[in-house]
């Protein structure tokens, strides 16, 4: 099992197609059932109905499929990726924040001399 296949599993379900989810992934169809079958073969399950239009996962498919979306995000989370969480905001912010040149530097450190020694 690799990450590549859970996501390829996951894609399966959100598009309910093969071809559509094989678009998504940017794969041909027949790599991503070649996967998905050896998901299948590898656990010892039948993950998908595929005699069902739209493609349908069955219940123990339904809960596999729920435990790759979490190990995918663990994953994404792991390498510092955002989450695929759509209700999260995926836009932030971005600052640039200004160094000061080396005559500011000087000249901000002298008129902080020249107030402490005023000060005495």
């Amino acid at each position: 099992m690799t990450i590549q296949q859970l996501e390829y599993l996951v894609a399966v379900d959100t598009h309910r197609h093969f071809v559509t989810a094989a678009e998504k992934c940017f794969v041909t169809q027949a790599t991503l059932s070649m996967m998905i079958k050896k998901l299948e073969e590898e656990w010892g399950v039948k993950i998908f109905d595929r005699s069902k239009k739209p493609v349908m996962p069955t219940s123990i498919g339904q809960k596999l499929i729920a435990q790759a979306k979490v190990v995918l995000e663990e994953s994404r989370r792991l390498q510092g990726k955002p989450p695929t969480n759509p209700i999260l905001p995926t836009r932030g912010r971005l600052g640039i924040l200004r160094a000061k040149t080396r005559w500011e530097e000087n000249d901000t450190a002298h008129r902080s001399a020249q107030r402490y020694w005023s000060s005495l």
